[in-house]
């Protein structure tokens, strides 16, 4: 994590923010967060032959997303009025804007982070 400071431990997440340290046990951030931070590994695999919905609507099907088409995608609002899309990209938006902010694997977005988001696994 780009933010994660190194006395973060198994119980909690470290980061610091404009300063200020926060410290998040997997519960709160859970809480938070709303994801599902517990669960069964075989949950969160996905079928990769199986074309994904977002990239194919939003991405022309291209298998190489980079960090900067999500965020002219994002500015664009190119899901119209869907509430759901909407959601997905902000949450999508955020995971590369601000968890990854500063690492170098952020220019090309992971698939599985489109599979996440449109599977609606990381929910509780």
């Amino acid at each position: 994590m780009a933010l994660e400071l190194e006395c973060s431990t198994r119980q909690a997440l470290v980061i610091r923010v404009y300063g200020t340290i926060l410290k998040f046990t997997l519960r709160t951030f859970a809480l938070i967060t709303g994801l599902n931070c517990v669960g069964v590994i075989d949950d969160f695999k996905f079928n990769t032959k199986e074309p994904n919905r977002l990239i194919v609507q939003y991405f022309s099907g291209n298998e190489f997303i980079r960090n900067s088409d999500l965020m002219s995608r994002f500015t664009k609002k190119v899901w119209a009025d869907n509430e759901d899309d909407a959601l997905k990209f902000a949450i999508l938006y955020f995971i590369h804007t601000y968890v990854y902010s500063s690492e170098r694997t952020s220019k090309r977005i992971s698939r599985i982070h489109f599979d996440l988001v449109e599977s609606d696994r990381y929910r509780q």
